[in-house]
């Protein structure tokens, strides 16, 4: 099988961030216009990679197995990423922020894919007509993170995720956190700030932290430093320091 699998960085070496504006993996009957195919792997493990501005999907991904780990998605203009047929998904660890999509989401679940997203900060996506997260009509659970101002930029004022998304365990819209910088892409928590410390920072107790065998990536952050770094583990991809 084909298994790419993108060179690491140091972790605290953002900027070794391996970048590239756009992914595409599985087998697309438009594998021309989507920029390449890797025709049916068995599975795809995507670490340390910086996905940006790219006029497409930053990820389209078909009928595989999907790790993705420690990756940012940004500024690409027809959606984060969208996972169709029989994918089956593991993210953990990522950053999906300022994406946007025109006529549908900016994060796509199509009703076959099935896994595993945890520890990931999604934030100030937009989307037209259509809420910022479609999960379908299945419950899909999207624990552990962040997920605020995301919105559709029509004149409804529609929720950032459709009823699908469980955003059970997860900070949503009412827990208005606090990042560094969202305006210079810096998503991580403010330390000691009152409203993160109520919605994300020692929220996860550390006997949650590791629920099945293939948890060993969320012992460390999307920095790699060690999670937790409190009592608990913070919420989103980062830890609060």
């Amino acid at each position: 099988g084909v298994r790419p699998r993108l060179a690491r960085r140091h972790p605290r070496a953002q900027e070794r961030h391996l970048r590239v504006q756009r992914v595409v993996v599985g087998a697309s009957a438009d594998g021309a216009e989507r920029g390449g195919v890797v025709e049916r792997p068995p599975a795809v493990a995507l670490y340390d990679l910086l996905v940006t501005n790219h006029a497409r999907e930053g990820l389209f991904v078909e009928n595989c197995d999907l790790t993705l780990s420690r990756v940012t998605i940004r500024d690409a203009r027809r959606g984060a990423f969208k996972f169709w047929g029989h994918t089956r998904y593991r993210i953990t660890n990522s950053v999906v922020v300022r994406n946007t999509a025109v006529d549908d989401a900016v994060l796509f679940f199509a009703n076959d894919a099935k896994g595993i997203f945890r520890f990931n900060t999604v934030a100030d996506n937009a989307s037209t007509y259509a809420p910022a997260l479609s999960c379908g009509p299945i419950r899909r659970a999207l624990a552990d993170s962040i997920i605020v101002r995301n919105r559709p930029v029509d004149l409804l004022n529609r929720p950032q995720t459709d009823e699908g998304c469980d955003l059970t365990g997860s900070a949503g819209e009412e827990s208005q956190p606090e990042f560094v910088d969202g305006g210079a892409l810096d998503y991580r928590l403010v330390p000691g700030n009152a409203r993160n410390q109520a919605c994300c920072i020692d929220q996860i107790a550390p006997g949650d932290l590791l629920r099945s065998a293939e948890d060993g990536d969320l012992q460390v952050d999307a920095l790699g430093a060690p999670r937790p770094q409190g009592q608990g583990a913070d919420r989103g991809a980062y830890e609060a320091k």
